[in-house]
């Protein structure tokens, strides 16, 4: 992988969130249960219903290590 593939994956990351169908799944069912939440009356926020997405955003050179794309002396 070139070092430009590696930054277009980051890119796309940042852009649109985890890679991880799990999290991203988790997300759309936060979406729901935050809407569902508020028209019955109640004041929770998006994360209440998020408890797995705490991670960190990709940053390029972990993405390039990752897959060996930039080689440190």
């Amino acid at each position: 992988m070139s070092v430009a593939e590696a930054m277009q994956w980051v890119e796309y990351i940042q852009k649109r969130g985890s890679l991880n169908v799990g999290l991203r799944v988790e997300a759309a069912v936060a979406v729901l249960s935050t809407q569902v939440n508020r028209a019955l009356g109640g004041k929770s926020e998006l994360q209440d219903f998020m408890p797995h997405w705490d991670q960190p955003e990709a940053q390029l050179d972990d993405l390039a290590k990752l897959f060996g794309a930039v080689k440190r002396g």
